[in-house]
């Protein structure tokens, strides 16, 4: 607001000048005194106005900037209201205060009504015109500031929706599954002579399937709100097969779970393979993944093998809360003790949806 010319100090400093000759000239014009005007321009009636006009324009600068910032006044018509009552008043009292005291002091006599009510609806008047360019700017802000808050919540959503897009493509396990398909392709030509390696052939099969089973799985449920822990762990399972064949460390899942509560599609595939890339490396040591249910919460149990340079991304956590805010009021939590990491992931009984 503080950008709007009538706030520069040089406007501040010259309009005043402008505005109280322009003032002066109609007042003479008025009474028919154009003589004067011609004989002594320069005089004390036009100082007069030309003080008054400054003291008006600082004095309703302020009463607007003051209304402006009040917040209890949430309807903006009200608040315009306010502001011009308040200036109109403000100019009122001061110009009547103002007569008073310049005939009183100067030219010995008081003004009379019709001098007053003249002076009154020409200083109101050069008022209104400045109020009118304070709120226009004030409405043109506001209407500037309502667009671009429609434009930062619609980039919000676009970039919400291209992040859960890339989620659900997964472009690094896509990459990963395509070379390791690749080398067990050169392998298969490389001893596609020997009958021995007709392993080598199934094996390439089983990447294809595993990599077409876990895409289907992501993208059909891009759709879907919740999934049954069960679907869900079907998944996993897929997604585990496909990492036996890349360089990290292999998973073996434990499933305790019995249960046909819901919970979100893909949460469990995005916390297993934090886990899987967050750990060292290794195609001797196993890592053991066990899945339970407690209070209506699904336990990802699993032993810490954190990479020194790479740790598990815990920011991951707060991203899966935002989505189960929608569902319910429980989040997911993470606790480590004892080189244990346990993930807490509510689920939503499948008669809460149904009701």
């Amino acid at each position: 607001m503080n950008k709007l010319f009538i706030h520069q100090n040089t406007f501040r400093l010259i309009s005043p000048l402008f505005s109280g000759s322009l003032i002066y000239v109609l007042i003479l014009l008025l009474n028919n005194n154009v003589i004067q005007m011609e004989d002594q321009f320069l005089g004390e009636e036009l100082y007069f106005c030309i003080g008054l006009s400054m003291a008006i324009q600082e004095g309703v600068r302020l009463i607007l900037l003051l209304l402006a910032k009040r917040n209890k006044l949430t309807l903006f018509i009200l608040k315009i209201g306010l502001q011009l009552i308040t200036s109109l008043l403000f100019t009122i009292f001061l110009v009547s205060l103002s007569l008073y005291y310049y005939y009183d002091l100067l030219l010995g006599f008081t003004p009379t009504s019709s001098e007053l009510v003249e002076y009154n609806i020409i200083f109101a008047t050069f008022t209104i015109i400045y109020i009118t360019l304070f709120l226009s700017h004030q409405l043109l802000n506001l209407i500037n500031t309502q667009k671009i808050t429609v434009e930062l919540e619609k980039k919000e959503s676009i970039k919400e929706d291209y992040v859960q897009f890339i989620q659900g493509i997964n472009p690094e396990l896509l990459f990963e599954g395509l070379d390791a398909l690749l080398v067990q392709i050169k392998l298969d030509r490389k001893y596609a002579t020997e009958s021995a390696n007709q392993s080598y052939i199934d094996t390439a099969d089983e990447i294809v399937d595993n990599l077409a089973m876990v895409y289907r799985y992501t993208l059909g449920k891009r759709g879907k709100e919740l999934v049954t822990i069960e679907e869900e762990i079907e998944a996993l399972s897929q997604l585990t097969t496909l990492y036996e064949h890349l360089p990290y460390r292999h998973v073996d899942i434990n499933n305790q779970t019995s249960s046909k509560n819901l919970i979100l599609p893909g949460i469990l595939l995005q916390l297993t393979e934090a886990l899987i890339k967050s750990s060292i490396r290794s195609n001797q040591l196993r890592m053991e993944l066990i899945i339970k249910e407690e209070n209506e919460r699904l336990v990802l149990v699993s032993e810490i093998y954190d990479q020194i340079g790479l740790k598990f991304p815990y920011d991951l956590v707060d991203k899966i809360n935002v989505k189960y805010q929608l569902y319910t009021d429980r989040s997911l939590t993470l606790e480590e003790e004892n080189n244990w990491r346990n993930v807490y992931i509510p689920t939503i009984p499948n008669t809460q949806i149904a009701n």
